[in-house]
């Protein structure tokens, strides 16, 4: 293929990533045209265990992957500086599977320099499947990562030690994702173990409620099996509102086997707004002190397998709810002042008993006005954002 560069690029553009790995495979002279045009992939994804290499190409419209087996063989693969040396062992194609015959061990970095190169990518991982791979093995290729762009970690099957969690999560910085499916001891603990962007543990019965309370400014965390209840997920909710910071922007939890799902222990305490007709706990919340977080409404959901699902929202996109959240925390507030001064008037001098008259018609009147406006906010603006779904006030009834 003879093409001035810009031609090049139109045709190539229309390649899928394992046509492109193949056309790299042809000459040095492709691999290098192929290098300066920079082929456009939303994610590349490397998994690595002790007898094969796997690389995994996500674009908009396919997913592909590059397989490298390792099998016994007299003949080994010499340091990789250019794809061409790969020709030779090209097996064909499975599916969406490139096979490439053979890797040895130490060329595994080689051949993801050569691979990256080829690409313009946002997002890039790896993959370290425990059981199949030395604690040694393990760290050499997590310390070279490291020093490369990844976005992202994932640690699979096997188990990890407390010494040898301690010492990945010392490494690896917060900014990235880390997901761990392997085994985790029950004492462990460790300072950043929250703190990742995203965060994603199968096993997550480790982390105890006062963890939770300590999140701060993350993402997404994921915690496929916990020893929460409803009780502990309400205690969460309530710190939620009253916390001065952002805390996440989602939750995922599963209950502890066997929970029983109680609407009333989630919403304890909580001025809340119900979606009716949800068949499972839906509500909205609000922070308190909202002039200093973001995201400032959360939202909670129950799904299948007692999963919580729980997530915060910048207003501005759901101000109606918002609004609505924000005159039920009034009501309450002027309920308790009510209930004092009726409590105080009982108690004061006569020469003060005309002043607590006041400011009591003064809150009843500022109370009338509100019901109204809540009224009006639940028949008319909500109704009209939300247009299939009906809404009805819990905690506090409005009618009262």
């Amino acid at each position: 293929m003879k093409l001035p560069l810009v031609p090049f690029k139109l045709v190539t553009e229309f390649m899928d990533s394992n046509e492109i790995i193949k056309l790299s495979m042809c000459s040095y002279r492709l691999e290098s045209f192929l290098r300066i045009s920079k082929y456009k992939l939303k994610k590349l994804t490397v998994h690595l265990s002790d007898q094969r290499l796997r690389y995994d190409f996500a674009q908009s419209n396919n997913f592909l992957s590059i397989l490298f087996r390792k099998q016994k063989t007299e003949k080994q693969l010499e340091p990789v500086s250019k794809m061409q040396q790969l020709w030779e062992r090209y097996d064909g194609e499975d599916n969406t599977f490139l096979m490439i015959e053979y890797f040895s061990s130490n060329t595994v970095f080689d051949l993801y320099k050569c691979i990256n190169a080829l690409f313009s990518c946002s997002l890039v991982g790896w993959n370290f499947c425990l059981d199949q791979l030395s604690t040694e093995t393990m760290m050499h290729y997590l310390n070279l990562s490291l020093a490369e762009k990844c976005t992202w970690f994932s640690f699979m099957r096997g188990s990890l030690s407390t010494p040898l969690l301690t010492e990945l999560m010392d490494k690896i910085p917060v900014s990235k994702r880390l997901k761990i499916d392997s085994d985790i001891p029950i004492d462990f603990k460790h300072s950043n173990a929250l703190k990742y962007h995203v965060t994603r543990y199968n096993n997550g019965k480790w982390i105890t409620l006062n963890d939770l309370k300590s999140i701060r400014n993350v993402g997404w965390i994921e915690l496929k099996s916990t020893i929460f209840d409803c009780n502990d997920v309400n205690q969460f909710l309530n710190y939620w509102v009253n916390c001065e910071e952002d805390m996440q922007k989602l939750l995922d939890l599963n209950l502890n086997e066997g929970t029983l799902i109680d609407e009333d222990v989630l919403t304890d305490q909580l001025i809340t707004v119900h979606v009716e007709g949800a068949s499972s706990p839906n509500f909205f919340i609000k922070a308190k002190n909202h002039k200093h977080r973001k995201f400032a409404l959360g939202h909670l959901e129950i799904e299948n397998d007692n999963l919580v699902r729980f997530s915060s929202w910048e207003a501005v996109g759901d101000i109606h709810v918002f609004r609505i959240l924000e005159l039920l925390e009034r009501k309450k507030e002027l309920e308790e002042e009510i209930s004092m001064i009726e409590k105080r008037g009982n108690q004061v001098d006569i020469s003060d008993f005309s002043e607590e008259m006041r400011q009591n018609n003064y809150k009843y009147e500022e109370l009338r006005r509100l019901k109204i406006s809540l009224m009006n906010k639940t028949t008319s603006d909500f109704i009209l954002k939300f247009k299939i779904l009906a809404i009805q006030m819990s905690c506090l009834g409005i009618g009262g």
